[in-house]
Protein backbone atom coordinates (compact mmCIF):
# COMPACT_ATOMS: atom_id res chain seq x y z
CA UNK A 1 0.00 0.00 0.00
CA UNK A 2 1.52 3.32 -1.09
CA UNK A 3 0.65 6.75 0.28
CA UNK A 4 0.35 9.75 -2.00
CA UNK A 5 2.89 12.47 -1.16
CA UNK A 6 1.83 16.08 -1.80
CA UNK A 7 3.70 19.36 -1.37
CA UNK A 8 2.56 21.72 1.40
CA UNK A 9 2.92 25.48 1.06
CA UNK A 10 4.56 26.85 4.24
CA UNK A 11 4.89 30.49 3.19
CA UNK A 12 2.09 31.64 5.57
CA UNK A 13 3.14 29.45 8.48
CA UNK A 14 4.13 32.37 10.74
CA UNK A 15 1.01 34.43 10.01
CA UNK A 16 -1.49 35.12 12.79
CA UNK A 17 -4.89 33.49 12.40
CA UNK A 18 -8.06 34.28 14.35
CA UNK A 19 -10.35 31.30 14.97
CA UNK A 20 -14.06 32.09 15.14
CA UNK A 21 -16.35 29.52 16.76
CA UNK A 22 -19.95 29.88 15.55
CA UNK A 23 -23.16 27.92 16.22
CA UNK A 24 -24.28 25.30 13.72
CA UNK A 25 -27.05 27.38 12.17
CA UNK A 26 -24.64 30.29 11.73
CA UNK A 27 -22.11 27.97 10.10
CA UNK A 28 -24.74 26.91 7.57
CA UNK A 29 -25.28 30.60 6.76
CA UNK A 30 -21.55 31.06 6.15
CA UNK A 31 -21.46 28.13 3.71
CA UNK A 32 -24.01 29.93 1.53
CA UNK A 33 -21.57 32.80 0.98
CA UNK A 34 -19.29 32.87 -2.04
CA UNK A 35 -15.55 33.45 -1.89
CA UNK A 36 -14.68 37.09 -1.30
CA UNK A 37 -18.15 38.08 -0.10
CA UNK A 38 -18.85 39.88 3.18
CA UNK A 39 -19.79 37.50 6.01
CA UNK A 40 -20.67 40.02 8.70
CA UNK A 41 -19.84 43.20 10.58
CA UNK A 42 -18.20 43.92 13.93
CA UNK A 43 -19.56 46.74 16.09
CA UNK A 44 -17.59 48.03 19.09
CA UNK A 45 -19.75 49.53 21.84
CA UNK A 46 -17.97 51.72 24.36
CA UNK A 47 -19.67 51.86 27.73
CA UNK A 48 -18.56 52.94 31.17
CA UNK A 49 -17.76 49.35 31.96
CA UNK A 50 -15.87 46.92 29.76
CA UNK A 51 -16.43 47.42 26.05
CA UNK A 52 -18.63 44.95 24.21
CA UNK A 53 -18.13 43.71 20.67
CA UNK A 54 -21.19 42.69 18.65
CA UNK A 55 -21.03 40.62 15.48
CA UNK A 56 -23.84 40.77 12.90
CA UNK A 57 -24.03 38.42 9.94
CA UNK A 58 -24.59 40.09 6.61
CA UNK A 59 -28.25 39.58 5.63
CA UNK A 60 -29.19 41.05 2.27
CA UNK A 61 -32.65 42.62 2.04
CA UNK A 62 -33.00 43.31 5.78
CA UNK A 63 -32.47 46.73 7.28
CA UNK A 64 -30.41 46.28 10.42
CA UNK A 65 -32.00 49.32 12.09
CA UNK A 66 -35.50 47.86 11.74
CA UNK A 67 -34.47 44.33 12.70
CA UNK A 68 -36.93 44.11 15.61
CA UNK A 69 -39.87 45.16 13.43
CA UNK A 70 -39.29 42.63 10.65
CA UNK A 71 -41.68 39.67 10.72
CA UNK A 72 -40.30 36.37 11.96
CA UNK A 73 -41.01 34.68 8.63
CA UNK A 74 -38.40 36.92 6.95
CA UNK A 75 -35.70 36.22 9.54
CA UNK A 76 -33.41 33.33 10.23
CA UNK A 77 -31.29 32.48 13.23
CA UNK A 78 -28.14 33.88 11.60
CA UNK A 79 -29.72 37.33 11.19
CA UNK A 80 -29.57 38.05 14.93
CA UNK A 81 -26.67 39.87 16.59
CA UNK A 82 -24.08 37.82 18.48
CA UNK A 83 -21.82 38.65 21.38
CA UNK A 84 -18.17 38.47 20.39
CA UNK A 85 -16.25 36.89 23.27
CA UNK A 86 -12.48 36.60 23.34
CA UNK A 87 -11.37 33.19 24.66
CA UNK A 88 -7.85 32.28 25.80
CA UNK A 89 -5.77 30.20 23.42
CA UNK A 90 -3.99 27.08 24.62
CA UNK A 91 -0.29 27.39 25.28
CA UNK A 92 0.46 24.72 22.72
CA UNK A 93 0.74 26.30 19.26
CA UNK A 94 -2.16 25.43 16.98
CA UNK A 95 -1.58 25.51 13.24
CA UNK A 96 -4.36 25.85 10.67
CA UNK A 97 -3.95 23.60 7.63
CA UNK A 98 -5.99 24.15 4.48
CA UNK A 99 -6.44 21.19 2.16
CA UNK A 100 -7.56 21.52 -1.44
CA UNK A 101 -8.13 19.01 -4.19
CA UNK A 102 -4.61 19.25 -5.59
CA UNK A 103 -2.59 21.09 -2.92
CA UNK A 104 -2.35 21.85 0.79
CA UNK A 105 -1.04 24.89 2.63
CA UNK A 106 -0.54 26.25 6.13
CA UNK A 107 -2.74 29.28 6.85
CA UNK A 108 -0.82 30.30 9.96
CA UNK A 109 -0.72 29.95 13.72
CA UNK A 110 -3.76 30.55 15.92
CA UNK A 111 -3.20 33.70 17.96
CA UNK A 112 -6.76 34.41 19.14
CA UNK A 113 -9.96 32.46 19.47
CA UNK A 114 -13.45 33.95 19.63
CA UNK A 115 -16.85 32.51 20.47
CA UNK A 116 -20.09 33.82 18.99
CA UNK A 117 -23.10 33.56 21.29
CA UNK A 118 -26.56 34.94 20.46
CA UNK A 119 -28.17 37.44 22.78
CA UNK A 120 -31.09 36.00 24.73
CA UNK A 121 -33.73 38.37 23.43
CA UNK A 122 -37.43 37.92 22.68
CA UNK A 123 -36.71 37.73 18.96
CA UNK A 124 -34.12 34.99 19.48
CA UNK A 125 -36.44 32.96 21.73
CA UNK A 126 -39.29 33.31 19.22
CA UNK A 127 -37.07 32.10 16.37
CA UNK A 128 -35.77 29.23 18.49
CA UNK A 129 -39.33 28.16 19.28
CA UNK A 130 -40.25 28.39 15.60
CA UNK A 131 -37.30 26.22 14.52
CA UNK A 132 -38.18 23.54 17.11
CA UNK A 133 -41.80 23.43 15.92
CA UNK A 134 -40.74 23.19 12.26
CA UNK A 135 -38.31 20.40 13.07
CA UNK A 136 -41.05 18.44 14.86
CA UNK A 137 -43.44 18.91 11.94
CA UNK A 138 -40.84 17.64 9.47
CA UNK A 139 -40.31 14.51 11.56
CA UNK A 140 -44.04 13.81 11.78
CA UNK A 141 -44.48 14.41 8.04
CA UNK A 142 -41.63 12.07 7.10
CA UNK A 143 -43.10 9.38 9.34
CA UNK A 144 -46.54 9.60 7.73
CA UNK A 145 -45.38 9.67 4.10
CA UNK A 146 -44.03 6.13 4.12
CA UNK A 147 -46.91 3.80 3.30
CA UNK A 148 -45.04 0.59 2.54
CA UNK A 149 -44.65 -1.76 5.46
CA UNK A 150 -41.18 -2.70 6.57
CA UNK A 151 -40.60 -6.26 7.70
CA UNK A 152 -37.79 -6.88 10.07
CA UNK A 153 -37.02 -10.57 10.21
CA UNK A 154 -35.33 -11.69 13.39
CA UNK A 155 -34.28 -15.24 14.29
CA UNK A 156 -36.68 -17.11 16.52
CA UNK A 157 -35.37 -18.35 19.83
CA UNK A 158 -38.28 -20.76 20.33
CA UNK A 159 -39.17 -22.92 17.32
CA UNK A 160 -42.07 -25.29 16.77
CA UNK A 161 -39.82 -28.32 17.22
CA UNK A 162 -38.68 -26.98 20.58
CA UNK A 163 -42.32 -26.61 21.62
CA UNK A 164 -43.06 -30.24 20.68
CA UNK A 165 -40.04 -31.51 22.61
CA UNK A 166 -40.98 -29.43 25.64
CA UNK A 167 -44.55 -30.76 25.50
CA UNK A 168 -43.33 -34.36 25.21
CA UNK A 169 -40.93 -33.86 28.11
CA UNK A 170 -43.74 -32.42 30.22
CA UNK A 171 -46.02 -35.35 29.41
CA UNK A 172 -43.29 -37.89 30.14
CA UNK A 173 -42.62 -36.28 33.51
CA UNK A 174 -46.19 -37.13 34.55
CA UNK A 175 -45.70 -40.90 34.34
CA UNK A 176 -48.17 -43.08 36.19
CA UNK A 177 -47.20 -46.32 37.86
CA UNK A 178 -48.20 -49.38 35.89
CA UNK A 179 -49.04 -52.86 37.09
CA UNK A 180 -46.17 -54.51 38.94
CA UNK A 181 -46.30 -57.67 36.81
CA UNK A 182 -46.30 -55.66 33.57
CA UNK A 183 -43.31 -53.64 34.74
CA UNK A 184 -41.40 -56.83 35.59
CA UNK A 185 -42.14 -58.27 32.14
CA UNK A 186 -40.87 -55.03 30.56
CA UNK A 187 -37.68 -55.26 32.63
CA UNK A 188 -37.06 -58.83 31.43
CA UNK A 189 -37.51 -57.73 27.80
CA UNK A 190 -34.98 -54.96 28.29
CA UNK A 191 -32.40 -57.36 29.71
CA UNK A 192 -32.82 -59.59 26.66
CA UNK A 193 -31.11 -56.82 24.66
CA UNK A 194 -28.36 -55.84 27.10
CA UNK A 195 -26.66 -57.37 30.11
CA UNK A 196 -26.28 -54.19 32.21
CA UNK A 197 -28.67 -51.27 32.68
CA UNK A 198 -28.75 -48.18 34.84
CA UNK A 199 -31.86 -46.63 36.37
CA UNK A 200 -32.11 -43.80 33.85
CA UNK A 201 -32.00 -46.09 30.80
CA UNK A 202 -34.66 -48.36 32.27
CA UNK A 203 -36.91 -45.36 32.97
CA UNK A 204 -36.60 -44.28 29.33
CA UNK A 205 -37.28 -47.78 28.02
CA UNK A 206 -40.24 -48.63 30.25
CA UNK A 207 -41.67 -45.10 30.72
CA UNK A 208 -42.11 -45.50 34.45
CA UNK A 209 -41.19 -43.20 37.35
CA UNK A 210 -37.64 -43.65 38.64
CA UNK A 211 -38.85 -44.19 42.22
CA UNK A 212 -41.08 -47.07 41.10
CA UNK A 213 -38.21 -48.64 39.10
CA UNK A 214 -35.94 -48.50 42.17
CA UNK A 215 -38.67 -50.19 44.17
CA UNK A 216 -39.25 -53.08 41.74
CA UNK A 217 -35.73 -53.59 40.42
CA UNK A 218 -34.17 -55.27 43.53
CA UNK A 219 -36.71 -58.13 43.21
CA UNK A 220 -35.19 -59.40 39.96
CA UNK A 221 -31.82 -57.63 39.68
CA UNK A 222 -28.60 -57.10 41.60
CA UNK A 223 -26.46 -53.99 41.67
CA UNK A 224 -23.08 -54.81 40.07
CA UNK A 225 -19.92 -53.95 41.97
CA UNK A 226 -17.28 -55.43 39.65
CA UNK A 227 -15.42 -53.11 37.26
CA UNK A 228 -17.18 -54.50 34.18
CA UNK A 229 -20.56 -52.96 35.02
CA UNK A 230 -19.99 -50.91 38.15
CA UNK A 231 -23.04 -49.12 39.58
CA UNK A 232 -25.33 -50.79 37.04
CA UNK A 233 -27.97 -53.47 37.38
CA UNK A 234 -27.92 -57.09 36.20
CA UNK A 235 -30.51 -59.86 36.37
CA UNK A 236 -30.20 -62.20 39.31
CA UNK A 237 -28.64 -65.57 38.62
CA UNK A 238 -31.93 -67.50 38.74
CA UNK A 239 -33.42 -65.25 36.00
CA UNK A 240 -30.47 -65.41 33.62
CA UNK A 241 -30.45 -67.46 30.46
CA UNK A 242 -26.66 -67.28 30.14
CA UNK A 243 -23.67 -68.45 32.20
CA UNK A 244 -21.87 -66.37 34.81
CA UNK A 245 -19.26 -65.22 32.29
CA UNK A 246 -20.96 -65.08 28.89
CA UNK A 247 -18.73 -64.80 25.83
Amino acid sequence: MTEEVTDIDCSELNSEVYVLKVPKYAYENILKKTNGSVIGYLTQEKNRGPSQTIFNFDASGIDRKDLKEVQLAELDMASLPFSFNNCPVDRVDSIVLSRGENSSSFCGRVSKRFDLRPFTSKTYLALKKKSIIEKGNRTAESASIQDTALYNYTPKAYHGLSAKLAKKKKEDSKKLRGERSEVLQAIFKCFEKKRFYNIKDLCDQISQPAAFIREVLPEVCDCVSNPQGRDQWELKEQFRCYSQNPP
